[in-house]
This record gives structure tokens, sequence and C-alpha cells, in this order.
């Protein structure tokens, strides 16, 4: 890997950490915990289970910014 994809990579992961820590500090995240079995799925994690999770999520942003 190219010294500048490394450099590019290791600034865009500090300046994730950082709004991650101000996000946490300030109590900004929400943990949304699913029940998978209101949504029919089972025990077996699989790719429904990853989409749900993303589809509730963007809910989740979606309406937090109409607020």
């Amino acid at each position: 890997m190219p010294v500048s994809s490394l450099e590019q990579s290791r600034a865009a992961v500090l300046e994730f950490m950082e709004l991650w820590q101000e996000g946490v500090m300030l109590g900004q995240f929400v943990p949304l915990e699913l029940n998978f079995t209101d949504f029919s799925l089972s025990d077996h994690y699989c790719w429904q289970h990853t989409a749900l999770q993303y589809v509730s999520l963007m809910a989740f942003f979606l309406s937090q910014q109409r607020t």
C-alpha cells in the first residue's frame, strides 16, 4: 500500500475517532436493540439481520433530521 494511502487512511480514522468520542460524550448515540423475532428472523444471523439493522438505523437518522 502506498504511503500516501496510509496517511490518508490515518487522517480519516483519526477524524472518525474524534467525532465518535464527541458523540459518545454528548450522549448523541442511541443504541437500537432490535427484537429479530418480531420480524420472523431465526437465531442464526444472516444477511436479512444486517438489512434490518441498516433499515432501522436509516429510519432513526431520518427521524432525527426532521426534529
